[in-house]
Formats: structure tokens, C-alpha cells, sequence
């Protein structure tokens, strides 16, 4: 069964030096003496420092975010991510335009499903997409 993502750092004994440790990110951090309250103290800190699944979240302000900002920082995280892979970059850049296009100035939390499948029926019309069946997902798979 594999593991689950994301999950909270375990408080674990070092066998050889009767240590306590945490491994955070691939690391070992040696804590003190282990199941002593200093070693739990320091291990308290380091989870509480660790990034959580909510903590990577995209927290939006009280203030709408239209979906132009919300793609410019996607473009950002992605320049940064894909930065040995050029197909990737097209590819991006194809994906957005139309939908910067067709519902740049639109608050992100006015976007819903059905504006997305426009923007994807966008791309297919225009022949944005060389292969546009790769784009089509919403086949019938039923009777």
C-alpha cells in the first residue's frame, strides 16, 4: 500500500546513538536524548515550521482575484517548475490564452466548470490544438 501524501513528520529513535530524530524533507534532524521532554520541544518546533497541505494553498484574500492574476502566477510557478522543458511552455501557453481571452477580467471564484468546457470547445474551434481529441475528455461513456 503506498504511502500517504503529505503526511505530519514522525518523532523516531536513532538505535545507534539512542537520539531522537525527524526526517522533514529527507532529512534527519537529531533531536536530543530520546523521550526526554527537550527532544519533544524541539521536535513541536520543527513540525510546527514543517508546511502543511493547507499551508501551500492558494489563500485568497477578501479582495476577488480575477482569473488573469490567478494564471500569472500559475505562468510564474510554471516557468520556474518546467524550466528545462520547452514543449511544456507551449503547451501552457496554449491553454491559456483562450482562457485569458474569453474570461481574463472574470473573478476566480465566478469561474466554474462550464466556463472551462467553453474554453476548451475554444481551443478545439479554433485549432489551437494540433490533436483536438486529446483535448476532448466528455465522451459519453454511458449507454
Amino acid at each position: 500500500m503506498p504511502r500517504r501524501p503529505n503526511r505530519v513528520p514522525s518523532y523516531l529513535l536513532h538505535k545507534p546513538s539512542g537520539q531522537a530524530r525527524v526526517r522533514i524533507n529527507g532529512v534527519d534532524v537529531h533531536l536530543g536524548s530520546y523521550n526526554r521532554p527537550e527532544s519533544f520541544t524541539k521536535y513541536r518546533e520543527l513540525v510546527a515550521k514543517y508546511p502543511t497541505p493547507e499551508s501551500r494553498r492558494i489563500v485568497l484574500s477578501d479582495d476577488a482575484i480575477c482569473v488573469a492574476e490567478l494564471v500569472a502566477k500559475y505562468v510564474e510557478f510554471a516557468a520556474e517548475y518546467y524550466h528545462r522543458n520547452r514543449d511544456e511552455h507551449y503547451r501552457i501557453k496554449s491553454a491559456i490564452t483562450p482562457l485569458l481571452e474569453l474570461y481574463g477580467d472574470l473573478p476566480v471564484s465566478d469561474f466554474s466548470p462550464k466556463k472551462l468546457k467553453t474554453a476548451r470547445q475554444h481551443i478545439i474551434d479554433t485549432g489551437l490544438s494540433r490533436n483536438a481529441n486529446r483535448l476532448s475528455r466528455s465522451r459519453d461513456c454511458g449507454p
